[in-house]
């Protein structure tokens, strides 16, 4: 019975979802004739999805998006955040990606729809837009307290050369 609830839930966002994207054409371009109609994938909490996405011919005016979601590559899909945070979360608390894999896709009753790579990408997407913070806050922190920042630097516990990092 749930397998069927999240394929109705699943169903009815794709309906919606291509609701939205045709509404928008007809405001933009007037008609549905200007239109070129793709199948537009997301990646989110409650399953993959596809459904048809009606993409605007390109026009003069630069404030006119040819489709109100992002563009997406050849073979990508749409991450929304939800399905980001549960990435990431699971990814990093599982042994593997592959165990947080089939984790995730065993809740959203959808057997081999993301697999571990996409999980593994977007965790170490997510660590490098991070790792520049990491460099600035401490320094700027220093500054604010007026400390040296050999005195703000966390101090590591001794590797096996005895080196502190």
């Amino acid at each position: 019975m749930l397998q069927t609830h999240y394929e109705a839930v699943q169903d009815a966002l794709a309906h919606h979802l291509s609701a939205v994207s045709r509404q928008y054409a007809l405001e933009v371009a007037g008609s549905l004739e200007q239109c070129q109609v793709k199948p537009y994938r997301v990646d989110g909490e409650v399953g993959r999805i596809t459904f048809d996405c009606y993409w605007v011919e390109p026009t003069n005016r630069p404030d006119i998006a040819p489709s109100p979601f992002p563009a997406l590559h050849a073979q990508e899909w749409y991450r929304t955040a939800g399905f980001k945070e549960i990435a990431l979360a699971y990814s990093t608390t599982e042994e593997s990606y592959r165990q947080a894999a089939d984790l995730i896709n065993r809740v959203r009753h959808q057997p081999d729809a993301t697999p571990s790579r996409t999980l593994r990408e977007n965790t170490e997407a997510e660590g490098r837009q991070v790792m520049p913070s990491w460099n600035i806050r401490p320094r700027a922190s220093c500054r604010h307290t007026g400390l040296l920042p050999r005195e703000c630097l966390r101090r590591g516990p001794p590797t096996a050369s005895g080196r502190v990092w």
